[in-house]
């Protein structure tokens, strides 16, 4: 009717733009020529290697969750750059089987790569300037990621249904860069965590910042770290002695110092460890570090450093609820782990495209709120628009640029004068000996506990109101 009002878009009318995140993984595929696994003398392949997994993970952000969705895209749609390919469904099935996960992981460096210098020229140097890196470690197994769902409750919460996957994540998150920066899928979901740590962190320069949970917590674990050349960051165990070797700062709310871990002689750590305790809302809380200078990390860089481990709980949130691998494609170990690695490749783009939008509108990152850009970046590609563009002038009406959530910390101040330097002979490292004992190991019925005397210091745990040793 000609009194109607007249149709107003909310995003301003643009020529159409490819898929960003689509063009961003094409760039990354033809930028190198490297081949995951040469091939032996015969007939070239039909389908490339870089086509299947661009085809993968391109249909992944439309929200596919079938094999033959991806057969289907191959066979009668252009990808980036790669025309459509004559194949069949079966032969699909079977790349995806054999050289499925090497060209995931393939990809995966590719698109990392190619995203390195607009994450590295925007990333928050702020955070322990010292170290050349800080990454938050921790695993997720994929069935605790099922059990998290309604409809998953009546399997259990406990004990592994064999009705769900196997199957764990280790991976590493750059805090600075809100990256990836690796990704290990493994098929054994029931390990313990620090079975695969070591693994996990080798190749990291000397001087890294580690985060790393309660989980972690081992005595072997803390020297090999310090002996690598690597520093970290975790939570104190209440169960663990720390004698004070010295105090820097001991005030009724708060105490940093100089111990060691473990309080008996067969049973101790070898290097000592810096202790920082302080007191929120009438609660104590406890961090332990290897970095010993309270100049070059202070208290207050000791808490909020760690209170940015979360940022890895969060990123797997992503993959958990965002990216739907909760929803698992198949029961075989090849494909979910196929699963696992698109949508890990997809939430790598998607971060950067978070970093992007925050350095772009003046704002910190998690003022961009990311699961917001998962839902709303396919509908503006799929409208024609540039979704930064879009997000920069329209995003706070949008809600997607918005206050963070998180919770202001309330730091403790040390001033300079405060601090209690230690003497110039202070020991700060002791042959280790470790006890190797198995959780929930009780001593035998009748057995008592043998005490291992020692100096009156290593027989009391730390305690803030302990007087601080002369």
């Amino acid at each position: 009717m000609a009194h109607d009002t007249s149709y107003e878009p909310i995003c301003p009318p643009n020529e159409p733009t490819p898929s960003v995140i689509t063009a961003l993984l094409s760039q990354a595929c033809v930028a190198t020529n490297h081949q995951v696994a040469q091939r032996a003398a015969g007939r070239p392949a039909t389908l490339s290697g870089p086509h299947l997994a661009l085809g993968v993970v391109s249909h992944l952000v439309e929200g596919w969750q079938s094999r033959l969705e991806v057969w289907r895209r191959l066979r009668f749609e252009p990808i980036g750059p790669f025309a459509p390919v004559t194949i069949s469904n079966q032969a699909v099935y079977e790349r995806l089987a054999n050289h499925g996960i090497d060209l995931m992981q393939h990809l995966f460096t590719l698109v990392t790569t190619h995203l390195a210098p607009t994450t590295i020229a925007t990333e928050d140097r702020s955070l322990a300037p010292f170290a050349p890196l800080v990454v938050s470690m921790d695993e997720s197994v994929l069935d605790t990621m099922l059990r998290r769902f309604p409809y998953k409750e009546e399997l259990g919460h406990r004990a592994p249904s064999p009705l769900l996957p196997p199957g764990r994540i280790a991976a590493l998150f750059n805090i600075r860069t809100q990256q990836w920066h690796r990704v290990d899928v493994l098929p054994d979901g029931q390990a313990n965590c620090k079975v695969h740590a070591r693994a996990l962190l080798s190749g990291l320069p000397a001087g890294t910042l580690v985060l790393f949970d309660r989980g972690y917590m081992s005595f072997p674990f803390f020297d090999e770290l310090t002996t690598v050349g690597l520093r970290w960051i975790t939570r104190a165990s209440k169960a663990t002695g720390y004698p004070v070797v010295h105090a820097f700062v001991q005030r009724d709310d708060l105490f940093d110092g100089l111990v060691r871990v473990g309080r008996y002689r067969s049973d101790h750590a070898g290097y000592t460890v810096r202790l920082v305790r302080f007191r929120h809302h009438g609660q104590w809380h406890s961090y332990l570090t290897n970095v010993l200078d309270p100049l070059l990390l202070s208290v207050a860089d000791v808490i909020r450093l760690y209170a940015r481990r979360w940022d890895i709980e969060l990123a797997f949130r992503v993959l958990q609820e965002h990216l739907h691998l909760h929803t698992h494609w198949s029961q075989d170990w090849p494909v979910l782990a196929l699963q696992v690695w698109a949508s890990v490749i997809v939430a790598q783009v998607y971060h950067a495209l978070q970093v992007a939008v925050a350095a772009e509108a003046g704002c910190e990152v998690f003022d961009v709120s990311l699961a917001l850009l998962v839902r709303w970046v396919p509908r503006l590609l799929a409208q024609g628009h540039d979704p930064i563009e879009v997000l920069l002038h329209q995003g706070r009406d949008m809600g997607i640029i918005r206050p963070s959530r998180r919770h202001p910390l309330d730091l403790p101040t040390v001033l300079l004068e405060e601090i209690c330097w230690p003497p110039g002979d202070v020991c700060l490292w002791l042959p280790p000996r470790y006890a190797h004992k198995k959780a929930g190991n009780k001593n035998r019925q009748g057995e008592k506990q043998q005490k291992t005397p020692g100096p009156k210091s290593n027989e009391t745990k730390t305690d803030a109101s302990s007087p601080c040793p002369s």
